[in-house]
């Protein structure tokens, strides 16, 4: 008998539905975590930059 695969955690180029996940996660990183200004955590760049975004087995963003 064999239980639930578990694939691990998921890692792709984040798409504009991402965002919100991705805003969230560097908000949490970069300004909770590591005090950075939130002006400042985003820039212009962010609009043409190549995002990456990681997900566990239950679709969570790691």
């Amino acid at each position: 008998m064999t239980g639930p695969t578990s694939i691990g955690p998921t890692a792709a180029v984040a798409t504009a539905a991402d965002w919100p996940d991705v805003a969230g996660l560097r908000h949490r990183v970069f300004v909770v975590e590591q005090g950075v200004p939130a002006d400042l955590e985003r820039d212009d760049a962010d609009a043409t930059a190549v995002h990456a975004l990681s997900r566990d087995d239950a679709g969570r963003v790691v």
